[in-house]
């Protein structure tokens, strides 16, 4: 998957992240829900990065692996 892709991806399931803690606060009255969700929703660009680093260094590691997987047969 190419980065703007997985920036893509990233970002559209991290909104929905924040919508779906929205609403629960909403219908439940919690507003612990609302504070992760303006938490998230703050952190939003940082959270990305997160996830787009850790999704790289997954890849790396499975491709370094399956190298040494396919080396050995």
């Amino acid at each position: 998957m190419s980065y703007a892709k997985a920036r893509k991806v990233c970002l559209f399931s991290n909104r929905w992240i924040i919508y779906l803690f929205s609403l629960y606060g909403l219908f439940s009255g919690s507003t612990f829900a609302y504070v992760v969700a303006l938490t998230f929703w703050i952190w939003l660009a940082d959270f990305t990065k997160f996830e787009l680093n850790f999704l790289a260094g997954i890849k790396t590691h499975i491709s370094k692996y399956r190298s040494k997987i396919l080396h050995l047969i």
